[in-house]
C-alpha cells in the first residue's frame, strides 16, 4: 500500500511538472510569436536580422530613445563586444570589435569601417556623431571587407537614418542644464513629392525657353567675330569660307546640345523614380547631382548674359 501511495505521488508530482512545462512552452512560443521583426541591411540588403548569417547588434529607434543612446560611446556601452576609444577632443575615434584595435593611432585607416547612410566616414574626428533622428544602428562583427572595404576587416558600424514620411510629423526636445548648457534638437518629416515636381518642371521650363536665345546668340557671336575682324584687316582679305569654317568650329566648342538632351532626360528619370515610390533617397540623390552637373555644363559654355541667368534660376 505504501509503495501503491509513493508511485501515485510520484505520478502525480510528474504530471504536474509536465503540465507546467507545457505551460511554459507554450508561453514561450508565444511570446516568440509576438517578438518584433527587425529588418536590417547588413549585408547591403534588406533582410530580417534572424536570417542574416553574420554576427549582428542592432539598436532600434525605441532603443536608442529609451536608453538615451547620444553618441558612440552609448552605443558601445549597450553593445556586447564593442568598445570605443577617444582622445585629444575627438581626433583619434577608435571603435574597437572584439577587442582587435588599430595599433597605429596616428593612422588614417581604421579596422572597424563607420557608415552614415550608406555614405564612409573616412575622418577620424567625424566618426562620433550625434546621434539624431536615426532608425537604427547595426553593427556588424568579424571581416567585412567584402562588403564594406579594406576598413572593415574587423567589422563595421551602419547609422541608418529613419526614412522620410509620407504624412508631416515634428518632434522637438530640449535639454536645459547647468553652466549655461540649452540645447533643442528638432526633427521634421512630410512629403516632398510636389515641390519636388515643381522645381523639376521648373527646370524643363527654363531650359525649353533656350532654343529662341542660343539662335539669337550665334547671330551676336558671328556678326561680333566679322566686325573684329574687319576692324584688324582689310575687309577684301577676309576669304569668307575660310571664316565660315572658323566661326563653325569656334561655335562647336559652345554648343550645348548633348547637355540639354542629358539634363531632360536626367529631368524625366528623376519623376519616375520619384512616382515608383519606395526609399528613393539615394537615387534621387545621385540623378540630382547628374542634374546639378548638366546645368554647371550649361553655365560654362553660355557666353550669353540672359542664358546665364536661366542657368541660375535652374540652380
Amino acid at each position: 500500500m505504501l509503495i501503491r501511495k509513493i508511485s501515485c505521488s510520484t505520478l502525480a508530482a510528474t504530471a504536474l511538472c509536465l503540465g507546467g512545462m507545457g505551460t511554459s512552452v507554450a508561453q514561450d512560443s508565444a511570446s516568440m510569436a509576438g517578438l518584433e521583426e527587425i529588418i536590417v541591411t547588413a549585408r547591403k540588403k534588406a533582410e530580417t536580422l534572424i536570417e542574416t548569417p553574420v554576427a549582428v547588434s542592432v539598436l532600434t529607434s525605441e532603443d536608442i530613445e529609451a536608453k538615451g543612446v547620444r553618441d558612440l560611446y552609448d552605443v558601445a556601452l549597450f553593445t556586447p563586444g564593442l568598445t570605443y576609444f577617444d582622445a585629444i577632443q575627438n581626433q583619434l575615434g577608435t571603435p574597437v570589435i572584439r577587442g582587435i584595435s588599430q595599433t597605429n593611432l596616428n593612422s588614417p585607416d581604421r579596422n572597424v569601417a563607420i557608415f552614415y547612410g550608406g555614405v564612409y566616414l573616412s575622418n577620424t574626428s567625424a566618426s562620433n556623431l550625434e546621434i539624431l533622428d536615426l532608425d537604427r544602428i547595426e553593427v556588424v562583427k568579424g571581416p567585412q571587407s567584402a562588403l564594406y572595404g579594406r576598413n572593415a576587416f574587423n567589422g563595421a558600424i551602419n547609422f541608418v537614418p529613419a526614412a522620410p514620411t509620407r504624412d508631416f510629423k515634428a518632434k522637438i526636445t530640449g535639454t536645459l542644464g547647468t553652466d549655461a548648457r540649452r540645447e533643442m534638437r528638432i526633427m521634421l518629416s512630410g512629403p516632398l513629392g510636389e515641390t519636388l515636381r515643381g522645381r523639376i518642371a521648373a527646370i524643363l521650363e527654363l531650359e525649353s525657353g533656350l532654343d529662341a536665345l542660343l539662335a539669337a546668340r550665334h547671330s551676336r557671336i558671328l556678326q561680333r567675330i566679322r566686325t573684329n575682324l574687319e576692324e584688324a584687316i582689310d575687309r577684301s582679305r577676309i576669304d569668307e569660307n575660310r571664316f565660315e569654317q572658323e566661326v563653325l568650329f569656334y561655335l562647336e566648342k559652345m554648343d550645348v546640345s548633348e547637355e540639354r538632351v542629358r539634363l531632360t532626360a536626367h529631368c524625366a528619370y528623376f519623376l519616375d523614380t520619384l512616382s515608383a515610390g519606395g526609399e528613393a533617397g539615394k537615387p534621387l540623390g545621385f540623378i540630382a547631382q547628374e542634374i546639378g552637373r548638366e546645368i554647371n555644363t550649361l553655365g560654362s559654355k553660355a557666353n550669353d548674359a540672359e542664358i546665364q541667368r536661366r542657368v541660375v534660376r535652374m540652380k
